[in-house]
């Protein structure tokens, strides 16, 4: 008779409820990973044609042009993107880290929003279009973090 052996892994210490349930939401932390690496890299490497798209070519923010403002934007979102890498790769997911990343993707969504409806940017029509694109996306993400986050409660 085979007696079987069971090895310890580090998801062998999370009850396997717990474990299905932190699937859905590390699958979302590695897709807003995902998306900040892309939008960084681009907004890092593309700033002039992105920002011509825009319309904010000749715009100056935070004694930046255009342009250096973009490329900040795209570091800042390297930076935010390693982060969730972080709390994703975790072996069991830190609600504190979640809230703190919603928290980061709902601010992006608010001043995505006011820039947009304060009309403070020359944006060109494809420029709106694209903001309001790119923040509803972060909102989706972020509801879906919600969500991932309140079924660990459970």
């Amino acid at each position: 008779m085979a007696t079987q052996t069971q090895t310890l892994t580090p998801t062998n210490s999370i009850p396997q409820p717990m474990l299905f349930k932190m699937k859905f939401l590390r699958a979302v932390l590695y897709a807003d990973e995902l998306t900040c690496t892309i939008f960084g890299i681009l907004l890092l490497f593309a700033a002039t044609p992105i920002a011509e798209f825009l319309g904010i070519q000749n715009t100056t923010f935070l004694f930046l042009e255009s342009s250096g403002f973009l490329q900040l934007a795209g570091l800042i979102l390297l930076v935010v993107a390693a982060g969730v890498l972080w709390a994703a790769r975790e072996e069991k997911i830190d609600p504190l880290k979640v809230k703190i990343i919603i928290a980061l993707n709902l601010g992006w969504c608010v001043v995505s929003w006011l820039l947009l409806l304060s009309q403070a940017l020359p944006l060109t029509t494809a420029g709106s279009w694209a903001v309001l694109f790119v923040s509803d996306w972060v909102l989706v993400v972020a509801v879906a973090q919600i969500w991932g986050l309140r079924r660990l409660r459970q």
